[in-house]
């Protein structure tokens, strides 16, 4: 799809999409359809899902969304072991470590090299978001063991869908080429969809990306996270003023940490 058609589809979706609040990480999300997925932690949302979660567990998502907006990782930390303590689902062992991981890289992005006498400071750095990701690790693996042992049903979508995530965030592809085999099967060609295209930018094939990107679109009500990955594969194919185009005009769509994120990320590789 050209830069420009693609232009014409986001300037529509904010008038034609609603927006739904995921109840693993508190971030709105515009979706148009009755399930999507979370801009941000990559969950399944259900349209109105948010309105069937438990009064305290509603008020430690919202202590999440404003911490993590001012920066205070540790506060959401301690929201997050409240909603598990309550409620000990894989998605918020799976949620609380994709904040591990934003916390990990926002303490790599304060390290400077370029400033005298502060080595010693970067070190610290260093190691603390080292440990940080390694508790983002444990998390991902307590919830793979959580969805593959005892009585928990893993054979619905979600339960898949989850696990695959896991495994892409531990880095162990095998493992999550596995389950998206399974998820494939399934009858639900978005989820099935996107788990692909999350797939094949786990192992960088941006041709493929690509691909899967284009066939979704083609979807009614698809996923608004499909224009974050369509910037990123424009970008690894050197179209780096199709990628800001799309970067720049995705901020009607996204809440401004996302798209700050994705702009990095453009200027990392530039």
């Amino acid at each position: 799809m050209r830069t420009e058609a693609l232009l014409k589809i986001i300037s529509g979706i904010k008038s034609r999409y609603l927006p739904s609040q995921c109840i693993y990480c508190a971030e709105e999300t515009l979706c148009g359809s009755e399930i999507s997925i979370c801009s941000s932690c990559e969950c399944i949302i259900h349209s109105g899902s948010s309105t069937s979660i438990s009064g305290s567990i509603a008020a430690q998502l919202q202590i999440i969304k404003s911490s993590i907006a001012a920066g205070n990782y540790e506060a959401a930390g301690l929201a997050y072991d409240e909603i598990i303590k309550e409620k000990p689902l894989a998605q918020y062992l799976y949620a609380k470590g994709v904040m591990l991981i934003d916390y990990s890289n926002a303490i790599v992005r304060e390290i400077r090299y370029n400033l005298e006498g502060l080595m010693d400071q970067n070190a610290k750095m260093r190691d603390e978001s080292f440990k940080i990701d390694a508790e983002a690790k444990k998390l991902f693996a307590k919830a793979i063991y959580m969805l593959q042992s005892g009585d928990i049903a893993t054979k619905d979508v979600e339960s898949q869908y989850i696990l695959f995530l896991c495994y892409l965030r531990m880095g162990k592809i095998r493992g999550a080429h596995d389950v998206l085999s399974t998820i494939s099967m399934g009858e639900n060609v978005m989820i099935s969809e996107y788990a692909s295209l999350l797939y094949s930018q786990a192992i960088m094939d941006y041709k493929e990306s690509e691909k899967r990107s284009e066939a979704m679109f083609a979807l009614s009500g698809f996923p608004v996270n499909l224009l974050y990955y369509k910037a990123f594969c424009e970008f690894k194919k050197g179209e780096i003023k199709d990628a800001i185009k799309i970067a720049d005009a995705l901020k009607d769509i996204f809440e401004g940490h996302k798209i700050k994120k994705l702009q990095d990320e453009i200027a990392a590789l530039n």
